[in-house]
């Protein structure tokens, strides 16, 4: 016996492929765009800050009135970062608790601040939510952002598969004591 093949009707059409692979691209985006914004993380965008030692940036303090070297600091924790007269930034670690450290940074750095450490979950955050935004802004274009135009979908367009109702069939029986049935059929 020969292997029995089903004939498709002619009034009945398989409908074509989609061209848009919606969850496959879905992926493929989301892997483009995390190894994006991983990437872009790891980039240094500024110049990189020089390393002073705690006696060098001590004794630059203290010649500050004198000889202006350094522009500005901000303080957080053990750490001082701040911009140099040359341009140049800087990045020195102190001890915590040094009364003569505060008072040399008070009276001899013009523009001296301390600014809270940065948390975890502050960092956690600001790197999770541009992704998401960008990746939910995408997904809302995509699927919901057509919906007046045509099944919510960006790019389902094509044939449209709006069809008709079904009229009403009159038959010759129904008309049969008119005059001239048959040419007005």
């Amino acid at each position: 016996m020969s292997p029995v093949s089903p004939k498709l009707s002619p009034t009945k059409r398989t409908p074509p492929p989609e061209w848009f692979p919606g969850p496959i691209f879905i992926w493929i985006f989301l892997f483009l765009s995390l190894f994006y914004f991983a990437r872009l993380g790891s980039l240094p965008l500024e110049k990189q800050n020089k390393e002073l030692g705690y006696g060098d940036f001590y004794s630059m303090l203290e010649a500050n009135p004198r000889t202006p070297t350094l522009k500005n600091g901000a303080r957080v924790m053990s750490e001082i970062t701040g911009d140099l007269t040359t341009g140049e930034k800087y990045h020195v670690v102190v001890p915590e608790h040094d009364p003569d450290l505060e008072r040399l940074l008070r009276e001899n750095m013009p523009h001296y601040e301390i600014r809270p450490e940065k948390t975890f979950w502050t960092q956690l955050l600001y790197a999770v939510i541009g992704p998401l935004l960008f990746v939910g802004l995408f997904w809302f274009l995509l699927y919901r952002g057509g919906g007046a135009a045509g099944g919510g979908r960006l790019m389902a367009f094509g044939k449209s598969r709006a069809r008709l109702g079904s009229s009403t069939k009159i038959t010759f029986q129904d008309v049969a004591g008119v005059e001239e049935a048959k040419s007005e059929l």
